[in-house]
Order: C-alpha cells, then sequence, then structure tokens
C-alpha cells in the first residue's frame, strides 16, 4: 500500500481539519511510518500532549484512519509467565475511504434527557423499550 503526503492531506481535511494542520499531520504521520505501513508504538514520544505524535495516532485512530494492534508473548527464565505486551500502529486498509458524518445522525440532546430520566426513575414505557431495541440493533 503506498501512501503519499497528498492523499493524506486531502483525506484530514475531508475529515475536518484545517488545512495546515492537516498537512502537519500528515508530515509528522509519514515522518513516523517512513516506508512502513505499520510502527511499533515505542517509537512515539512516550506521553501524550496536545499536537504530539501521540496526540496525532490517538486522533488519526478515532477518525478511522490509524487503528492498533497488540501482540502478548511470554518472556523466557528468569520472568517465567510474564506476558511482554507489544503494540503497534498501523494503517487501516480502508484508511482513505470518506467518512459518514457522525455528527448528523446523532440524536438531539431533549432525547438524551428523556432517557436519562426514564432510566433513574425506573419506569421505562413500551414505546421506550421498543425505541431503544431499535437503537440497538441498527
Amino acid at each position: 500500500m503506498v501512501i503519499t503526503y497528498t492523499e493524506l492531506t486531502n483525506v484530514l481535511i475531508e475529515h475536518g481539519l484545517r488545512e495546515e494542520v492537516a498537512k502537519e499531520y500528515a508530515q509528522r504521520t509519514l515522518d513516523i511510518f517512513g516506508f512502513q505501513t505499520y510502527i511499533i508504538d515505542n517509537v512515539l514520544e512516550p506521553v501524550a500532549h496536545p499536537g504530539g505524535e501521540r496526540d496525532i495516532f490517538y486522533m488519526l485512530e478515532e477518525e478511522g484512519i490509524l487503528a492498533t494492534q497488540e501482540e502478548e508473548l511470554c518472556l523466557p527464565p528468569p520472568r517465567k509467565n510474564k506476558p511482554w505486551r507489544i503494540f503497534y500502529w498501523y494503517f487501516r486498509p480502508d484508511w482513505n475511504k470518506p467518512k459518514k458524518k457522525h455528527i448528523e445522525e446523532a440524536p438531539k440532546q431533549e432525547e438524551y434527557a428523556s432517557e436519562a430520566k426514564c432510566y433513574l426513575n425506573g419506569d421505562v414505557s413500551d414505546k421506550d423499550w421498543a425505541k431503544h431495541a431499535a437503537m440497538a440493533e441498527a
């Protein structure tokens, strides 16, 4: 899979980032990945801070561009039975697909308030149960 700076920048802009921020994030991300499609988590800055590498990667994960994978190994003696976890970051195979606008699909604030009131009072009507079941199935 070949990922270009222009493609990644355009996808980040489509996901709602300003152009200058999208360019910076695309450049930093591609600098970290190099010619690989996956990297080990240890190459990132150890602490997440606003605008830092880890922060950018978490944002890209939320947007569906990056994903994580975990591998667990058992250490040899003398550390018997101690698992060692290795985390990887990788570009999702569908990373450049257009994102659905979740904001438009989100229920209005009033709907949340009415549902919370039902659950707090413990009296959920059949109508609310049916609505909740329909939402859970979707």
